[in-house]
């Protein structure tokens, strides 16, 4: 049996709050390094439901499980700006902290350019890239001028050394295979350039409120509508053991996208009279030889969350708006976020859409819009979104996180990492279906607490897992009580009445007692989970 949603955020209860402050005071443990938690034996002698514990509902009570929990977080909420809500699979708020706050998103944004791409593309939607020439091919092969290349912003043209040995697990069109289709069209000989039209993005290969840092460490790269290797120039010396592997920032992507065409087409026989260049916008009038297309968004867009990819997320949330408008600025990057959004039903007041990624430190969302752009898509898209999600403990940014636990492998969720910012968006289902959505932002982390944030997203998940199943944590205590009147000392004759003798004394003994316990459980062991099949 699992309990559905109940409705409106509350206070914690009375006998709740009676029950936490009990096992505070017998020295329930402050919050330490995180360990798994549904691997933790239970106290001996606990293997059946214990008798006396407070038989709360666990969905109906859920606001103040979720109170609970935040209130042992306070190294984390004293310090930085934590913000969160949590919805039921129809999008109704249960349960919040500060959820309409704008804030620094990290990687979540990701789920907003996923958004954008969806209502664009759809989940089985590709990106083509083709070719054209300037002339028509003759008789003998020969094109007497440009063979000209468009990109409509593929972010997976690859060349054979970056799959090889770069990453091979990402999503790939090879620009072989476009070389491939040039050389069927008959093409032996181009008299004049190969020329590459990576022009429409327009000119900016950057976003505004991307350090210089992010450079240096491969976290951003140079965008251009065609690029190839996510704009990196790589090269390999195989001559040596293990093979040489050295990349670099392409300073012009299309530019690189179009050597590296050069070069497969010379490997397939083909002569180019001049120079690989590229051209500062399209032509017209030229003559198709043919294309190559993306592998389908559902693979894509799987990747670019799971692993949270930038270059994919910068570039897609471009060819999105390009797509739809023939601009690929990152201005109609933004109309095109906030149209996918308003479809949704989604409030975008406050939203800053400054690129794809979440890289820029100039993004602003609420943890508001971001859950329920997860709850819009899980309706509209059902386990094809599911999928292409994280999944705690067992894939993509979650893989190493839940592990062992009832979230483990019901944790669908887009993660979101800077240097001061925490950041988790999804939802956890149910064997029936049901669903709880949540969004957590957290801003301003200090270093030294940064692993706080990302345990609190794992608190709640618990909750809203055991919530889904019915179930409830308890723990075992021992009180001391009044013995029973008749029995021990206190039932003794009286003392002589001597002025010497002591005075009466009540006896207590200790009993044994079970009380909910808020958590957290990532760090406190000796709690059982309680459920209705138990």
């Amino acid at each position: 049996m699992h309990a559905r949603v109940g409705a409106g955020p509350g206070r914690l209860a009375t006998a709740l709050a009676g029950m936490l402050v009990l096992a505070l005071v017998l020295g329930q443990p402050a919050a330490t390094a995180a360990q798994p938690v549904d691997a933790t034996p239970s106290p001996p002698g606990t293997d059946a439901p214990p008798k006396d514990a407070t038989a709360a509902d666990p969905a109906t009570d859920l606001p103040a499980r979720l109170d609970a929990v935040m209130a042992r977080f306070g190294d984390l909420t004293g310090s930085s700006t934590v913000s969160v809500v949590v919805t039921d699979d129809q999008g109704e708020r249960i349960w919040s902290a500060g959820p309409d706050r704008a804030l620094m998103p990290a990687s979540t944004m990701k789920v907003l350019t996923a958004a954008s791409v969806l209502d664009e593309f759809g989940p089985t939607g590709v990106v083509h890239t083709g070719a054209a020439a300037t002339a028509p091919v003759d008789g003998d092969g020969v094109v007497d001028g440009d063979v000209v290349v468009v990109g409509s912003g593929d972010p997976t043209l690859t060349t054979d050394d970056y799959r090889r040995w770069i990453y091979p697990s990402r999503p790939s069109t090879e620009i072989e295979g476009l070389a491939d289709t040039i050389v069927a069209a008959g093409i032996t000989r181009i008299t004049g350039d190969l020329v590459g039209d990576g022009s429409r993005f327009g000119p900016s290969q950057t976003a505004a409120g991307w350090p210089e840092r992010y450079f240096a460490d491969f976290d951003a790269h140079r965008l251009a509508s065609l690029s190839v290797d996510t704009g990196r120039d790589v090269l390999v010396d195989e001559s040596s053991s293990p093979p040489r592997v050295v990349m670099g920032h392409d300073a012009d992507p299309a530019l690189g996208a179009t050597v590296a065409l050069a070069e497969a087409l010379a490997d397939r026989g083909v002569t180019i009279d001049r120079y690989a260049r590229r051209s500062l916008g399209p032509s017209a009038g030229m003559v198709p030889l043919g294309r190559v297309k993306s592998p389908p968004m559902t693979e894509v867009l799987g990747f670019m969350l799971r692993e949270s990819d930038n270059h994919m997320a910068d570039t897609l949330v471009r060819t999105a708006a390009l797509r739809e408008t023939g601009d690929g600025s990152w201005s109609a990057a933004d109309g095109r976020v906030r149209e996918a959004l308003d479809g949704l039903g989604v409030d975008t007041g406050g939203l800053v859409v400054a690129d794809g990624s979440g890289l820029s430190r100039n993004n602003r969302v609420t943890p508001t819009q971001l859950v329920l752009t997860d709850v819009g898509l899980t309706t509209a898209f059902g386990d094809t979104w599911s999928s292409m999600l994280a999944v705690g403990g067992e894939s993509g940014t979650l893989q190493n996180r839940l592990l062992g636990t009832s979230a483990q492998g019901r944790l669908y969720g887009k993660t979101g990492t800077l240097a001061d910012v925490r950041a988790l968006v999804g939802h956890v289902v149910g064997t029936d279906d049901a669903r709880y959505h949540f969004a957590m932002i957290v801003n301003d982390v200090d270093t030294g607490i940064r692993y706080l944030a990302s345990v609190l997203a794992d608190e709640l998940a618990l909750v809203l897992t055991d919530a889904l199943d019915g179930c409830r944590r308890v723990r075992e205590v021992t009180v001391e009580v009044p013995a029973e009147e008749g029995t021990g000392a206190a039932d003794a004759s009286p003392a002589p009445e001597s002025s010497d003798a002591p005075a009466p004394t009540e006896t207590t003994t200790a009993v044994p007692a079970t009380v909910d316990d808020p958590g957290p459980y990532l760090q406190d062991g000796g709690w059982q989970r309680v459920c209705p099949d138990d």
